[in-house]
């Protein structure tokens, strides 16, 4: 499962979110998320550290796994008004199992036309 199927919402420079994925489809039965790592990836914009926009580890609750995203200190302009982000969660499970799922999200500056 590595793309999810839909994109997270988009998101304002200056929100702090929690973006979270659930691997409840690609777990066998009996299976379970024991640990998850988290990548940030730029795919459009300017940042020169996307990464260090984790707020902490992967927080796994049950099948999900979540991450705390700060978007504070973005610098928007007219020629680049937007970025465009890729989220990564690498999952091992129970079983010995490595998933992987990632989903989207565009961050603008509302105050940048």
């Amino acid at each position: 499962m590595p793309y999810t199927g839909q994109d997270f919402p988009d998101a304002d420079v200056g929100e702090q979110l929690w973006l979270s994925i659930d691997f409840s489809r690609s777990l066998g039965g009996g299976d379970s998320v024991e640990s998850a790592t988290a990548q940030f990836l730029l795919l459009d914009g300017v940042d020169p550290t996307p990464n260090a926009r984790l707020v902490g580890a992967p927080i796994i609750a049950g099948p999900q796994v979540g991450q705390l995203v700060n978007f504070e200190g973005l610098l928007m302009t007219p020629s680049q008004p937007d970025n465009q982000y890729r989220l990564i969660f690498t999952v091992q499970t129970a079983f010995g199992n490595q998933l992987l799922g990632w989903s989207q999200i565009r961050v603008a500056d509302p105050t940048v036309e």
